[in-house]
């Protein structure tokens, strides 16, 4: 069993997950994929929901509600960069944890 105060379950605000799931659908080219099958195809295939803002609650709702079931620690990311989350991680493990008992 995983120790719940080793696992932290990061969050980011939904507009800009949105933002980022939109730009890399469209650097992989996916946008344009579907839209020409779209326009080849009669009966339409279905399109990725993977940057839909329903989809994207949904995904966050499930992560905070794992996270409170299984008491992860939660970190909203928004606005910080990836060092800074890492930083932030390792302080509370400090905090939680002897340095002889840190084994990340």
């Amino acid at each position: 069993k995983i120790d719940p105060r080793r696992v932290f379950c990061l969050s980011i605000a939904p507009t800009v997950l949105r933002q980022i799931r939109s730009s890399r659908l469209e650097r992989r080219n996916v946008r344009a994929l579907e839209d020409k099958y779209s326009l080849i195809e009669e009966s339409s295939k279905a399109k990725s929901n993977y940057a839909d803002r329903n989809y994207i609650m949904k995904d966050l709702k499930h992560v905070r509600d794992l996270s409170m079931e299984h008491g992860w620690t939660q970190i909203d990311v928004t606005g910080r960069a990836v060092e800074e989350t890492a930083s932030y991680i390792c302080e509370l493990l400090n905090e939680r944890f002897e340095k002889h008992d840190l084994h990340v």
